[in-house]
């Protein structure tokens, strides 16, 4: 999706329920991978799957990380 074969994100959501979400990580723009990227791991089922930096739940994951 971001043409960048080393990125760990090749979808991602705009928005999950809050409720579900177990943690993050936010991942900066690096040397193998020019975008930010956001792994959500739920809580049921327990996996990872990727969240859009740029949707409004996204950006609020990045203020609470930095803060």
């Amino acid at each position: 999706m971001f043409g960048n074969k080393r990125c760990l994100c090749s979808r991602t959501h705009d928005s999950l329920r809050p409720g579900n979400i177990k943690e993050w990580k936010v991942h900066k723009p690096s040397a193998s991978c020019d975008t930010t990227e956001i792994i959500v791991t739920l809580k049921k089922p327990h996996i990872k799957v990727c969240l859009n930096p740029n949707s409004k739940q996204g950006r609020g994951l990045q203020e609470n990380e930095d803060s």
